[in-house]
């Protein structure tokens, strides 16, 4: 009788025991559809992210060698990432190594995707205002350069005793999440999009219901 559980020892050099996550490395496509695993290691509870470095050296001049072009390292924000990021030396000011494999190139760092939005929901919450270059303002049409949580606080409280509301799920407890909500993203349905955004413009035009949108 099978007992439901998967055991393995930890792949991860320099660490050791029993392995309870599996990281994954991999290549993909900037411009293209296509993603390959290229190498895998079974993993502990804690990590130290320094062994990342040689790894992705390795993964890299790999890479390089049959064709491709490794431009940029993606990651989440987690402690092990950033100790590799710490180990690269790249940091907030500094985004860029030297390439491991061709010298003439730089090969960047990015976090992912919700990790950037998460990062941006974590500012908004925390009161912080995001000012936009001019000619993004210009090119996508926008009324103001400043970008910053008071207009979705108005439609919180505008909403807030309607039965229907104007925007599905937006409540006060998303615009003031607690410790461990603060790290999620936001429903998409509820502070981003299409339709949150003709709510915020329509609730801007209610006579000295809300803060003027410029």
């Amino acid at each position: 009788m099978g007992t439901g559980k998967l055991f393995g020892g930890i792949s991860m050099p320099g660490h050791k025991g029993s392995a309870t996550h599996a990281l994954a490395f991999m290549l993909a496509g900037i411009t293209t559809q296509w993603k390959q695993a290229v190498a895998y290691h079974y993993s502990g509870n804690s990590t130290n992210g320094a062994v990342y470095k040689p790894i992705i050296i390795d993964i890299v001049q790999a890479a390089t060698s049959v064709g491709l072009h490794v431009v940029n390292v993606t990651t989440d924000m987690g402690s092990p990432n950033r100790a590799m990021w710490k180990l690269f030396g790249v940091n907030q000011n500094k985004t860029w190594v030297q390439h491991p494999a061709q010298s003439y190139m730089r090969l960047y760092f990015m976090p992912d995707m919700p990790q950037l939005v998460k990062n941006r929901k974590s500012s908004l919450v925390n009161g912080q205002t995001i000012m936009l270059p001019q000619d993004v303002v210009v090119k996508e049409m926008l009324t103001s350069n400043k970008v910053y949580i008071g207009p979705l606080q108005d439609v919180v409280g505008y909403q807030e005793n309607m039965a229907l509301k104007l925007v599905l799920k937006l409540s006060r407890n998303i615009l003031k999440p607690s410790h461990f909500e603060i790290h999620q993203c936001w429903p998409k349905v509820s502070c981003s999009g299409g339709a949150t955004a003709s709510v915020i413009s329509y609730h801007s035009m209610v006579p000295g219901e809300s803060r003027p949108l410029v």
